[in-house]
């Protein structure tokens, strides 16, 4: 059922799956790597009513450019669900179930436009993953040394890995950066990609290897 359909109480609305939260450092790929000094940590919150996640952004904003929040962008665009997020700035998110190599996908813009998807295997894509709520809610704030996006995700949004006995779950916490001209040697619009772990020589953030984070 589309994400748009009325919404329906259900036990995962009512009780948590997982009551931890968990914070993380990531780190940019070698091959991207950051020169800028900034810091990006993730923290995700657990409640009644689904995971809050957090994107942190520490250092000189004006380095980066912001979907929807640059002096170009359009205003009062309604947030949607939107394909190639990744192109630009965004936050990521990755999981997996112990013991089973299906995983799923969130794409999160300061834009406040969303993405997920469902995979069968190591990018084997089952299209896009649809549930009975309402979306993801994001939010944006901009400082000149601190960015901060939040997106609230329901718990239904999480009910394809529900199973019972509920297994552990593996996490992949990313993001991509799109770099503004702010320097000698700098391309506006180069990107960085940013990880907890990077397995590969190449950024891939659908490496399992790379869903390091346990929950």
């Amino acid at each position: 059922m589309p994400v748009n359909a009325p919404h329906v109480n259900s036990s995962q609305d009512r009780a948590p799956l997982k009551e931890r939260s968990l914070r993380v450092s990531l780190q940019p790929h070698p091959l991207t790597q950051d020169l800028s000094g900034r810091r990006l940590e993730v923290s995700l919150t657990p409640d009644e009513r689904g995971v809050t996640l957090r994107y942190l952004w520490l250092g000189s904003s004006a380095e980066i450019l912001w979907p929807g929040h640059n002096a170009d962008s359009a205003r009062g665009i309604r947030p949607e669900r939107r394909d190639f997020l990744w192109h630009h700035t965004c936050g990521e998110w990755f999981i997996g179930e112990v013991g089973s190599p299906g995983y799923i996908e969130f794409n999160f813009s300061p834009s406040g436009h969303w993405a997920a998807y469902r995979f069968a295997d190591y990018r084997q894509s089952l299209g896009d993953l649809a549930w009975q709520g309402p979306p993801p809610e994001i939010e944006f704030s901009l400082e000149p040394q601190r960015a901060e996006l939040c997106a609230r995700v329901p718990w239904a949004a999480l009910a394809s890995l529900a199973a019972e006995p509920l297994r552990d779950w593996q996490l992949g916490f990313t993001c991509v950066v799109e770099r503004g001209a702010t320097g000698p040697g700098v391309a506006a619009g180069a990107l960085e990609y940013w990880a907890v772990t990077h397995p590969r020589a190449q950024p891939e953030f659908h490496d399992r290897l790379g869903f390091s984070v346990l929950w």
